[in-house]
């Protein structure tokens, strides 16, 4: 309803912003509210308000923290009744690098709070009247993400939450195109990494167009994924395997060739052959242009292997030589040579 108002939590991040700007142009909504940690006080929130002020809506910018039930039962009060809430889109998030290995209450929680508990007081806090709410999740809640167990466990809440309420959505996105504050901090050796993976970046323009066939299309359900997705190039989660062409036979017939050639060569020559194996796919992990660019004797921490890219480089060694390799393979051997 353009009558109606629509309240965008993370309002004033990436995602937020870009998805108000097209609810004003496409959807001729008029009453907008737009929360943020900064509020007014975040950079560029003064000349979105006035551009979409321009372009004929009222846009109510907040601090307004979506965690608090009496700061939101305040906001949702503010809201009158002739223009009444008909939609909630929750982006806000937070993401923190941290492996499950070292993950404690601190570094968990404020991963969890934006989304879990923003989520569920915006459904206990409207049930009487309860509008349409697009949660806005991420594939890595169905898929892992390497590093990002917390950010992982604040997705899933939100898509099994969406599956009980009949007049909500969750959206578990891919990576988009254009930076946000989650996908800012990704290197190129990041980004690379995903697309290895499967997953391919969405540009704007497609991103809108997935939420309008998910937000407005008569489709039913409650968890959809609007991520552009393709055949793996290396070790990819089990639920995308599907998309990757039927190479099994031919991948253990490589791994025993390879063990059969490896047999028929001599020590010193068994062991060129797989420094130069572990330097390819050391070169591949971090994004180097060739194996010769990977120095033998470097500590892998000094070229750049963390315990993201670890772990990749294990699973590529493992995939290659049908062995089963320790996730702490790189740290007990450092160098390519060891």
């Amino acid at each position: 309803d353009p009558e109606g108002t629509v309240l965008i939590t993370g309002g004033l991040g990436t995602l937020g912003t870009t998805i108000a700007r097209h609810l004003v142009t496409t959807h001729n909504i008029r009453h907008l509210i737009l929360t943020g940690r900064r509020g007014p006080h975040t950079p560029g929130a003064t000349q979105l308000h006035t551009e979409l002020t321009t372009l004929g809506a009222h846009i109510t910018i907040t601090t307004t923290d979506t965690t608090d039930r009496h700061a939101l039962t305040q906001l949702l009060n503010t809201i009158p009744p002739n223009h009444p809430l008909t939609a909630i889109i929750h982006t806000a998030g937070v993401t923190d690098d941290t492996p499950l290995t070292t993950l404690t209450p601190q570094r968990l929680h404020p991963v969890l709070t934006p989304k879990i508990d923003g989520a569920h007081l915006l459904h206990d806090l409207t049930r009487n009247h309860p509008p349409t709410i697009v949660l806005f999740s991420s594939i890595s809640g169905l898929l892992g993400g390497a590093a990002q167990a917390a950010y992982t466990a604040a997705n899933t809440y939100l898509d099994a939450l969406a599956t009980n309420h009949p007049t909500t959505t969750s959206l578990a996105w891919g990576l988009w195109q254009q930076e946000s504050d989650i996908s800012a901090s990704l290197t190129a050796v990041d980004r690379a990494r995903l697309a290895r993976s499967g997953l391919r970046p969405l540009p704007t323009e497609q991103a809108l167009a997935l939420f309008d066939a998910a937000v407005f299309g008569d489709h039913g359900e409650r968890l959809l994924v609007p991520s552009p997705l393709t055949a793996p190039s290396g070790p990819a989660s089990p639920l995308l395997r599907g998309f990757a062409p039927k190479r099994r036979p031919a991948a253990a017939h490589a791994v025993e060739e390879r063990a059969e050639g490896l047999a028929a060569l001599d020590a010193a020559r068994r062991g060129a052959y797989l420094l130069d194996l572990v330097r390819t796919e050391t070169a591949v992990v971090l994004g180097f242009p060739r194996a010769g660019a990977v120095p033998a004797e470097r500590p892998l921490v000094e070229l750049g292997i963390d315990s993201l890219t670890s772990v990749e480089l294990r699973n590529r060694l493992s995939t290659a030589t049908g062995l089963r390799l320790p996730a702490t393979l790189t740290f007990d051997h450092p160098t390519p040579q060891a």
